[in-house]
């Protein structure tokens, strides 16, 4: 409620936790794909108590149509939370909750394609990340160290945004492979 407030001409509001790296340039070139003046509500995905949220640790990304059909609509949302706020604790799980009650869905579409990869829960050398991974776009890695984020900085500043479609030219794709 107060990022919405006190940032009333944002389109986008971007949480992450400090332990959490967002590779801003991708994610913000990712969000162009979205009116922010829709209810948008992205992240990784992640479930508790039978709601689908986005992992706050992975990094959330509200647009200000979520905002406005939420927050914006209830100034006693806060109030009107704050009993299941005290029984579960986690704010991730919690805003996930509350926009989900006023109509703001989790994903980037309403089937069951809309939890995509891009957002992740953990740092690259402690998840899945393989060959098949590297051309799809990363937004963010959670539980990074020190010296992770001095890496992942440097080669942010170092990237070609714009040589995009020239490098997924040299992408693996899994029908490529023979048995």
């Amino acid at each position: 409620q107060h990022a919405g407030r006190n940032k009333p001409n944002a389109r986008w509001y971007i949480f992450m936790e400090d332990d959490s790296y967002i590779f801003l340039p991708n994610l913000l070139r990712h969000l162009d794909k979205f009116s922010h003046k829709d209810p948008w509500y992205l992240g990784g995905l992640a479930w508790k108590h039978g709601d689908y949220f986005a992992h706050g640790g992975s990094g959330i990304a509200l647009s200000r149509g979520a905002w406005e059909k939420s927050f914006g609509k209830d100034s006693r949302i806060v109030q009107k939370f704050e009993k299941f706020t005290e029984e579960h604790g986690c704010g991730d799980h919690i805003l996930g909750h509350v926009l989900q009650e006023y109509g703001v869905p989790f994903g980037e579409t309403t089937d069951d394609d809309r939890f995509r990869y891009g957002f992740n829960s953990e740092p690259h050398w402690s998840t899945w990340y393989e060959r098949k991974s590297w051309c799809k776009p990363v937004y963010s890695w959670h539980h990074t160290h020190g010296k992770d984020v001095a890496k992942y900085y440097e080669v942010e500043q170092s990237w070609d945004f714009e040589k995009v479609s020239t490098i997924q030219t040299h992408c693996y794709h899994p029908q490529d492979q023979t048995s």
